[in-house]
């Protein structure tokens, strides 16, 4: 029946990127001169930030996340989730970006994967110099926005209906 609600497991989440020592540092504030004057970091490692948008999104397309028995497993390669800052004669602007490739897996058939690459970037303008509220949003705004395509990927949706039972 197309519309029925799929069963779904949250598989195993790789942070791939550069600076891959910390789980929860995302970045600097940076002022003139490549200066930093602080470490941007989240209170949760930001892996975790990520799948819970992820299932987040999800359930509020009415999918069930399960332990066992699901219809799809869901994985993904963090490449960058971070925010650094740059600056100009009229602004100090925070700079949140997002890279990340998930992979919908068919529990019932290993061949069947599809595979989503979402590389979303913003720059928030401030006068002052960002704030942790100005980090905190442009991070918000970048998940929300991956969220955002996931709702509107009519293949991932067509994917995900295939593999009700």
């Amino acid at each position: 029946v197309p519309g029925m609600p799929v069963r779904f497991r949250m598989g195993e989440f790789c942070y791939r990127g550069a600076d891959s020592g910390s789980t929860n540092l995302i970045g600097h504030k940076v002022a003139a001169f490549g200066v930093i004057v602080a470490d941007v970091r989240t209170y949760r490692p930001f892996i975790d930030t990520v799948r819970s948008a992820i299932t987040a999104q999800l359930e509020t397309a009415g999918h069930h996340l399960v332990d066992r028995g699901p219809d799809v497993i869901i994985t993904g390669d963090l490449a960058k989730f971070g925010v650094t800052t740059s600056i100009s004669l009229s602004s100090w602007d925070a700079i949140g970006s997002l890279d990340i490739t998930v992979k919908f897996h068919s529990s019932s058939n290993p061949h069947d994967l599809l595979m989503r690459r979402y590389q979303l970037k913003n720059v928030s303008k401030t006068v002052l110099g960002p704030s942790k509220k100005d980090f905190e949003q442009v991070m918000r705004d970048r998940i929300e926005d991956m969220q955002k395509k996931m709702a509107s990927d009519a293949e991932l949706a067509e994917m995900l209906r295939s593999k009700t039972r």
